[in-house]
């Protein structure tokens, strides 16, 4: 548990440092792990681990969803990705990727239509990496400040 928040620490700060004005200025650790414990339990979830050397250097957590029918969209099951987080002394090392995969071999297993996330714009480089696994963009959400 302590690697998991510790791997949630270093993603909290890259993106708490990029957009103060989005993030709280510290990240709530007893929710955080309130959160993870919730999902360890659920029947429907996914909790991945990547290790080397003895560390856990990544993880991957999410759940099956499913998103009704409206007007216009048909209803669709998805594996929904809550949080993906690699260490950075361990990207470019296929950490990542191999957690997708394992995802998505979970998702096809149980019978989602597609893996779905959600990036903040500010991150760049995780944008690129989930293109290069071949994600697109579904849908966009825009904000104006007020």
């Amino acid at each position: 548990m302590e690697a998991i928040l510790g791997l949630m620490q270093e993603a909290f700060a890259h993106h708490q440092t990029a957009r103060p004005d989005l993030f709280v200025a510290a990240l709530d650790l007893a929710a955080a792990r309130q959160r993870i414990e919730a999902a360890f339990k659920r029947a429907d979830a996914f909790n991945f681990l990547a290790e080397a050397n003895r560390a856990v250097v990544g993880q991957a957590r999410g759940a099956l969803s499913v998103v009704p029918a409206g007007l216009f969209n048909r209803e669709r099951k998805l594996a929904w990705v809550e949080e993906i987080v690699v260490a950075r002394q361990a990207r470019m090392g296929n950490v990542g990727r191999k957690l997708m995969e394992r995802v998505a071999g979970w998702a096809r297993d149980r019978g989602a239509q597609a893996v779905a996330l959600e990036v903040y714009a500010l991150n760049a480089s995780a944008r690129a990496f989930y293109q290069a696994l071949g994600f697109e963009p579904v849908r966009l959400r825009l904000e104006y400040a007020l």
